[in-house]
């Protein structure tokens, strides 16, 4: 018996196509399919059916449905399945519930994704042609929309959108796999209409690009990430993430990397000889041209690692990868990663502090509260309306700036609820920093400075001549606060005045404080700057360090120096008395902020897109 729901809802036995009336026994039918070889209460069935407010009888409806539902599918075999349990048919009885059995390659929706993972894994493992072939005999499986006759259902609704996610990603690994085999001009106009139909698909834009940069269509190609970017900035307010960035600065240094040798009349699972452009091995940099059978495994390779480079998220690899919404956590002894445990939505700042760690979730303006010692997430506080772009710990409370509404937010640690709010001068719009040392509570935003009492929560605004600042730490005798025109300002503790400024390396973010040294992450750069401080104070900038893809962040702690790779999905390790990298974690994902305390580094992690660029401001406080 074959089962399809990648369309119309169609159940074949043999030649025989069997009909099902009745809108209820189909989506009854429907669901089983959708939770296959699962157990499905009869509870949850009722809710699916009937909504909110079922009949009375909704529970012997069930009943009856499923009866007839069997009697239908298992035809005369119905006879020899146990009245009560089903054994022996399609849809067996279980306490509380049904569950439909479906054997391999019975249901479409099983064959799809199994093909697609082998067109995956053949894609990754240079065989495109493989892939290909694979990923169009899934895509042929589909047979229209699917499931649209229950699309006002509303067990159906999140369902539909998940296979029609699906789809589009086996078109894109398609796609991929299309590219890899130079058929670059063939899917231009394909590609077109999928941007144009799904315009906020980063992955297809960058498809698009590249088909058009190796069909010699350099210039439409930056015209195309100039659409994608006034689409992404005028509807979401976001730039472009870092992949599509990169491959845009690719096209325009014309890197060698996009390029990929030509292949005549290409077959789908690769056939007789095909002629391939292949680089020439030892030092000569020209081409020659060879004949090779099949498809040329180390060019497929190539070009796999071109695509993944500029259209994947660079990166955390190694078969590690941190769950999206979530905090890693890595044992300093062992470099290792040890935990990942969920969070809010989009984590970003992180702090340690008052026998706690704490995490401000952007998108649901929450503060995660985490036991270091069990690392389980112990308590949520709720902020409604607060954007916390930073949070630091001490003088005996949690602090979170909320730069959108210009103020700091006071959170108790042992009552775990806000207890205080305190107005600030006008942000202007920007994102807000703020850490605690040497008595007092610093925040700073747009060209403002506050230092603020913890104990009357008063607030002595201060003028700020620095532009942009983005972050700010108080140690080695002083409070240092980075800004986006590539300085680091020394703010002293007793005139609360800017007494120097050093030159860092570009688009500085997070900064801390160990070692008697200054250290700043240099988004843009790739780099840690480290500033010696000097017996009176002075910063003076003595090295760049080069570490991952995108640092957006960086803390002290366990006798190093931690920087979190927003770009590339890694975790940096830094000698402070070497300036050296000494190990690299991989976490996989986008990490945003890292703080080191209670013998453990704590990572904030979000989705690969937008890949650190979403929250530029985050700061890890330790």
């Amino acid at each position: 018996m074959h089962f399809r729901i990648l369309g119309p809802l169609e159940v074949e036995d043999g030649p025989q196509s069997l009909r099902l009336t009745g809108h209820q026994q189909r989506a009854l039918l429907a669901l089983l399919l959708l939770r296959a070889n699962e157990v499905v209460p009869v509870d949850e069935i009722v809710e699916n059916l009937w909504g909110a407010e079922p009949p009375a009888s909704a529970t012997r409806s069930v009943h009856a449905l499923v009866s007839k539902l069997r009697r239908r599918l298992d035809g005369e075999a119905a006879a020899d399945a146990n009245e009560e349990t089903g054994e022996n048919g399609v849809i067996l009885t279980r306490p509380h519930g049904y569950v439909l059995t479906v054997a391999d390659g019975e249901l479409d929706l099983h064959r799809f994704e199994s093909l697609v993972e082998h067109g995956r894994e053949a894609l990754a493992a240079g065989a495109p042609a493989e892939a290909a072939g694979r990923l169009r005999e899934a895509l042929a499986l589909w047979r229209g929309p699917p499931l649209a006759e229950f699309a006002y259902d509303s067990f159906a609704q999140v369902e539909i959108a998940r296979l029609e996610e699906l789809r589009l990603a086996g078109i894109e690994e398609r796609i991929e796999a299309d590219l890899a085999l130079g058929r670059d001009r063939d899917i231009i106009p394909e590609l077109e209409a999928l941007v144009a139909k799904n315009p906020l698909r980063e992955r297809l834009r960058g498809q698009l690009m590249l088909a058009l940069y190796r069909s010699g269509r350099q210039a439409q190609a930056l015209d195309a990430y100039q659409r994608a970017r006034h689409v992404l900035v005028n509807e979401l307010g976001i730039e472009p993430g870092p992949a599509l960035q990169r491959l845009e600065q690719a096209i325009l240094r014309q890197d060698g990397s996009l390029e990929l040798g030509r292949q005549r009349s290409p077959t789908v699972a690769g056939g007789d000889e095909e002629l391939l452009e292949v680089p020439e091995s030892g030092v000569s940099s020209a081409r020659r041209r060879r004949h090779v059978r099949g498809v040329a495994v180390p060019a497929a390779a190539a070009a796999v690692t071109a695509l993944i480079a500029f259209l994947a998220f660079r990166g955390g690899g190694e078969g590690i990868t941190v769950l999206p919404n979530s905090v890693a956590v890595i044992d300093p002894k062992t470099n290792a990663l040890v935990a990942d445990l969920p969070v809010g939505r989009r984590p970003g700042a992180v702090a340690f502090g008052e026998g706690a760690v704490w995490v401000a979730n952007l998108d649901d303006s929450t503060l995660s509260r985490i036991n270091p010692r069990t690392r389980q997430v112990e308590g949520t506080v709720p902020m409604q309306g607060v954007v916390p772009s930073d949070v630091a710990v001490g003088e005996g409370g949690v602090w979170v700036a909320d730069g959108r509404r210009n103020a700091v937010v006071r959170v108790s640690p042992d009552a775990n609820h806000v207890v205080d709010r305190i107005e600030t001068d006008d942000c202007a719009g920007y994102d807000a920093s703020i850490a605690v040392g040497e008595g007092s509570v610093w925040f700073v935003c747009g060209v403002g400075l506050a230092r603020i009492d913890p104990v009357s929560s008063h607030a002595l605004r201060l003028p700020y001549l620095g532009l942009v600042p983005r972050g700010i730490v108080v140690g080695v005798g002083a409070v240092w606060v980075s800004n986006a025109d590539n300085t680091v300002s020394r703010i002293s503790l007793y005139t609360n005045r800017v007494t120097d400024t050093s030159t860092v390396a570009a688009d500085p973010r997070g900064v801390a404080t160990g070692h008697g040294a200054v250290w700043v992450s240099a988004f843009a750069a790739d780099k840690i700057s480290r500033l010696a401080v000097a017996e009176a104070g002075v910063g003076i900038a003595s090295e760049s360090i080069q570490v991952g893809d995108g640092p957006v962040d960086v803390a002290f702690g366990a006798g190093a120096v931690w920087v979190a790779n927003s770009r590339d999905g890694t975790v940096s390790r830094i000698d402070p008395r070497t300036d050296e990298v000494v190990a690299t974690i991989p976490l996989g994902n986008s990490p945003q902020a890292i703080a080191v305390g209670g013998g453990a580094v704590w990572v904030t992690v979000q989705a690969r897109e937008p890949g650190g660029l979403k929250n530029q401001s985050s700061n890890a406080h330790s």
